[in-house]
């Protein structure tokens, strides 16, 4: 392992290189005058910190001016940098576990690395970490009716702003390509011990119940219903993904930025809100310790069914019955 060891200044140095409207660098800018933005930038130095004896100088190099910086000053994106900060809650979160190896690549033949192999309790983890872009489709939940499944067309018009006011579709087809793109760099599943596991870490908003539903739900892609079909009919099988945890993360990351009170450690998985789903078609059955360590909630179809909505609508509040518009909030 390295010595280095990222010092605050250094960090503020390095984020004042970052695009002008870059979240980091605004609460740089602010740190004397915004609490709540020091004690981010103080946990994100630590989850760094704690990263960094498993990274070479170029890694570490990349991490810094590369991830963090969510592209260069001329090419700076949100989706990035909420990917990246997604990562460094995962990473940090395992390397506090054990030990992780950082962009492994664990797939013969494949030119493509996971987020890291993680070690802890005697068991090795292949992580993948993946965080969609989610702010188009929450600024579109002012239209009213969301279908949190794959709802029948003729169904969605009979409800009130419905499919035919332009209804917010659910984002199953970006899990699905999460796991298409996971099954892909990880191990084949036939290949591995009994102490190694695969796990897809997806970053999501509050709204858990869209990617729990996504892989539940009546049209689940872990159920036999699954609309991700092969061409012979049958469900696609995601055979070398053991398990799916999703985390609020993004969530939090997402309400740090501009609160008059900082809520929580968005890069501590334990203080977030994570829940694990095993692959039924896996052969891999994840052993219970890892949802304990991981401070996870188990949950399958009959939890799904249970406990999941197939559609939300949201109204604009205060709400006057009888009346198509919000009445006026306090200003």
């Amino acid at each position: 392992m390295n010595g280095f060891i990222v010092e605050r200044e250094e960090l503020y140095r390095v984020i004042d290189t970052y695009h002008r409207d870059h979240f980091l660098r605004r609460l740089v800018a602010n740190r004397d005058t915004y609490p709540p933005g020091l004690m981010y930038l103080s946990y994100l130095g630590h989850a760094v910190t704690t990263i960094e004896p498993y990274l070479s100088d170029q890694q570490r190099h990349a991490l810094l001016f590369g991830k963090l910086a969510a592209g260069a000053p001329e090419d700076f994106s949100n989706t990035r940098l909420y990917s990246a900060l997604s990562e460094l809650t995962m990473l940090s979160s395992f390397a506090r576990l054990g030990a992780i190896d950082y962009e492994a690549r664990v797939r013969p033949g494949s030119r493509k690395d996971i987020e890291c192999l993680a070690h802890f309790e005697g068991l090795e983890v292949e992580i993948e970490v993946k965080c969609p872009d989610l702010f188009p489709h929450q600024a579109r939940r002012a239209e009213r009716f969301q279908s949190d499944d794959r709802v029948v067309e003729e169904y969605a018009t009979r409800i009130p702003g419905g499919a035919s006011s332009g209804s917010i579709l659910p984002k199953d087809n970006k899990v699905k390509d999460f796991l298409e793109d996971a099954n892909e760099k990880f191990s084949s599943a036939g290949t591995r011990t009994e102490r190694r596991y695969s796990l897809l870490c997806v970053s999501w908003s509050h709204l858990l119940n869209e990617p729990l539903g996504y892989c539940l739900g009546l049209a689940g892609l872990f159920t036999d219903r699954s609309f991700a079909r092969d061409e012979a009919d049958r469900p696609l099988t995601f055979e070398n993904v053991d398990g799916v945890l999703v985390t609020d993360a993004l969530g939090w990351h997402n309400d740090n930025f501009g609160r008059d009170e900082f809520v929580r450690n968005p890069f501590d998985l334990a203080r977030l809100e994570n829940y694990l789903i095993f692959n039924p078609r896996s052969s891999h059955r994840i052993p219970p310790l890892v949802p304990d360590v991981l401070n996870c909630a188990v949950v399958d179809e009959a939890w799904a069914r249970r406990n999941l909505p197939d559609a939300t609508i949201w109204l604009k509040w205060p709400f006057t019955a009888g009346s198509d518009e919000a009445t006026p909030g306090p200003s």
